[in-house]
């Protein structure tokens, strides 16, 4: 039987148009798994890390950026057992693969602040298995012995020779078997976790040259702007969108999901129609809940039986009397700066869709 490489696979599958293509594994067949960013002649022993013919090192980011800092924090730890600068790191933002799953949550996400905590080792092994790998294919390639080889500064040095690129490796590494439980490098050798760094996305969103979900656009995009009920559980009663309508560009108004959708050819003459919508709201079955009832409502239940408050340590014994004090956080909005937002693309046998999601 003819072996199938993934490349090869997708190549085909690339005829079916807009069939819908289906990776299986089939006996005979070319088992090499399909990764991410899969390129040309790239050497790929994960589905976190690639190098490119001419190179270059591609990390693909398995959490979302949303401010935190994952995008230099998670590539700073390929870098490091790369041996290598992070800003040198070509990092791409990673399409769904099993191995980016969350061990907590079963699904990849981002959230529940554990983006660092979870991939720490993974990404960490990742690395220190493509630095063993191109540790092996040069003590091979220029016929010395494995301590004779190091990488360093994005290059491998080999004893007696000028540095080579990551690149010229490649052909005699795909020779080689992949390793799998590479050797870490000793927290007592870290030269850049746990250090100070300039963050490696700050210049692109400091001029704006950054991409967002809101960014993406395709021709003959229309723009929907929502106004939705600002009470909980609220709907429409009723609206009048007579001045939205007569605002340039606005092609339709309607009623969807308890609020007021403007479609129109642009976000800013959706945004000002939805802006002159007269709605009426009815406030539902929580109109009247204010600060001070919900405040009071805790309160009590604080005293409720079943309830339990927690007491540290022996007030009296230190103080020698107990002083009481009340401590109130306020709800804090989970609101990103970048509106919530999703462009779709309808044709006749896909959907595709770009957004910022955490999921």
């Amino acid at each position: 039987m003819t072996t199938l490489s993934r490349r090869s696979f997708f190549k085909q599958s690339a005829a079916l148009g807009g069939g819908i293509a289906v990776a299986i594994h089939l006996g005979g067949c070319g088992s090499e798994p399909v990764y991410p960013g899969d390129r040309e002649n790239a050497l790929q022993p994960n589905a976190y890390l690639q190098v490119t013919p001419d190179g270059k090192v591609v990390f693909q980011l398995p959490r979302a950026e949303m401010g935190q800092g994952v995008y230099t924090g998670l590539t700073t730890l390929a870098a490091e057992e790369l041996n290598m600068p992070a800003e040198q790191i070509v990092v791409e933002h990673a399409y769904y693969h099993p191995e980016f799953r969350d061990p907590e949550f079963q699904m990849m996400m981002t959230g529940g602040s554990v983006s660092l905590r979870n991939n720490f080792m993974p990404i960490r092994q990742a690395a220190a298995n493509l630095r063993a790998w191109l540790r092996a294919a040069a003590a091979q390639q220029y016929k010395v012995s494995l301590d004779a080889v190091e990488l360093s500064n994005g290059q491998v040095l080999v004893e007696g020779r000028e540095p080579v690129g990551f690149g010229e490796l490649i052909e005699t590494a795909n020779s080689l078997p992949v390793p799998e439980k590479a050797p870490l490098k000793s927290p007592a050798d870290f030269s850049q976790i746990g250090r100070h760094s300039v963050r490696l996305d700050a210049r692109d969103k400091v001029t704006g040259s950054a991409r967002f979900g809101i960014d993406c656009t395709v021709p003959g995009t229309r723009t929907a702007v929502m106004r939705r009920c600002p009470h909980l559980g609220g709907r429409v009663k009723s609206f009048d969108a007579s001045a939205a309508k007569a605002v340039k560009g606005v092609e339709a108004v309607f009623e969807v999901n308890g609020g007021v959708a403007v479609v129109a050819s642009g976000y800013w003459p959706a945004r000002k129609a939805a802006d002159a919508l007269d709605i009426q709201w009815d406030k539902g079955p929580l109109a009247g809940l204010d600060d001070n009832t919900l405040r009071q409502r805790h309160e009590k239940l604080l005293q409720s039986e079943g309830r339990q408050v927690a007491e540290v340590g022996d007030a009296e014994a230190v103080a020698g009397e107990r002083m009481t004090a009340r401590y109130r956080v306020p709800m804090l909005s989970h609101s990103p700066m970048e509106p919530p937002n999703a462009l779709v693309q309808v044709s006749e046998n896909r959907v595709e869709v770009w957004t910022g999601t955490q999921v």
